[in-house]
C-alpha cells in the first residue's frame, strides 16, 4: 500500500479509562494508534492512512483455523477413526513441511467409506469464531463484499456461506458413491495458487481493495497479494511473513486492525 503507515495495537477486554483511553473501541476489544505496545496485546497492524476512512473493500478469508476454530478434515477423520494420522498430515501441510496437494490427497484417502452425511454431523460440531458475523456485517455496511476460499470441503463451506451471508466461496469436492466417500478428490484442489487466483479474480470483478485473512503456509501467496494481509492465530511461518496479525480467539478485532471502531 502507498502512503505512510500507522502502528495499530489491539487489546482484548473492556476499554480502559483515564489518559490511556483508546482511539478504537469494540464490544470485546480496544485499540490504540502509534502508542507503545503494552502487555496483553492480541494484535498488531501496519496500515496506510487511507484505511482510517470508511471505504468499501473485499474481505477474503481462509476457513479452517481462521473463520473456524477447527480443521474440518480433522473432525471428519475423528468420525472415521483416523484422527491422529490425519491431524499429523494437516499440521505438516499448514506448517509448510509437506506439499498441500499431496497432503490433501493422502488425508482424503483416509476418509474412504465415511458416510456423506458426516458433513452434516461435523458442521454441528464446528465453532465459527466469535465476532465473525460482526466482521462480515461491518464489511457489508461499508458496501464491501466477503469471500471464503478453502482447502476444505464444499458441503461445509457452502453451508457456512449461507449462514453468514457470504458473497463468494470456493472449496474442494470429495467424490461420493453410493452415499459414502470414495477417498478420492473430485475436481481441482484448492492450493495456495488457487487462493491467489480467487483473490485476483474477485479483485478484478469488484474493483475493490482487498483484505485477506489466513493462518497457514498455503495462505501466504494470498496474504502477500492483498492490500492488507492479516495472519489469524498464525503458524510461525506466517507470523514471520506478515506485518499484521491477530492472536485473539475472535475475529471482530480485525475491525480495529483496519483502524476503525466497531459499529
Amino acid at each position: 500500500m502507498t502512503g505512510s503507515s500507522h502502528q495499530l495495537t489491539v487489546y482484548e477486554g473492556s476499554t480502559p479509562v483515564g489518559p490511556s483511553a483508546p482511539e478504537l473501541k469494540g464490544k470485546h476489544w480496544w485499540g490504540t494508534i502509534d502508542r507503545p505496545s503494552q502487555p496483553g496485546a492480541i494484535g498488531h497492524s501496519q496500515i496506510g492512512p487511507q484505511w482510517l476512512q470508511d471505504r468499501p473493500f473485499l474481505l477474503i478469508s481462509d476457513v479452517d483455523s481462521t473463520l473456524l476454530a477447527e480443521e474440518v478434515i480433522d473432525e471428519l477423520a475423528a468420525l472415521a477413526g483416523v484422527g491422529a494420522k490425519v491431524a499429523e498430515l494437516t499440521e505438516r501441510a499448514m506448517a509448510g513441511n509437506m506439499d498441500f496437494s499431496d497432503s490433501l490427497v493422502a488425508r482424503a484417502q483416509q476418509l474412504r467409506g465415511l458416510p456423506a452425511t458426516a458433513f452434516d454431523e461435523v458442521r454441528a460440531r464446528l465453532h465459527v469464531r466469535p465476532g465473525a458475523q460482526t466482521l462480515v456485517d461491518w464489511v457489508h455496511s461499508l458496501g464491501g463484499q466477503v469471500g471464503l476460499v478453502s482447502g476444505g470441503f464444499t458441503p461445509v463451506v457452502a453451508q457456512l456461506s449461507s449462514e453468514l451471508r457470504i458473497d463468494h466461496h470456493l472449496a474442494i469436492d470429495l467424490e461420493v458413491r453410493d452415499g459414502a466417500l470414495t477417498g478420492a478428490v473430485e475436481g481441482p484442489i484448492v492450493t495456495a495458487r488457487t487462493k491467489l487466483e480467487f483473490l485476483t479474480r474477485l479483485r478484478e470483478q469488484t474493483g475493490l481493495p482487498v483484505v485477506a485473512l489466513g493462518d497457514g503456509a498455503n495462505d501466504l501467496l494470498m496474504l502477500g497479494a492483498a492490500d492488507v494481509g492479516i495472519g489469524i492465530g498464525a503458524k510461525p511461518i506466517v507470523r514471520q511473513s506478515v506485518a499484521n496479525y491477530l492472536e485473539a480467539g475472535r475475529l471482530d478485532p480485525v475491525i480495529g486492525l483496519l483502524g476503525h471502531s466497531e459499529i
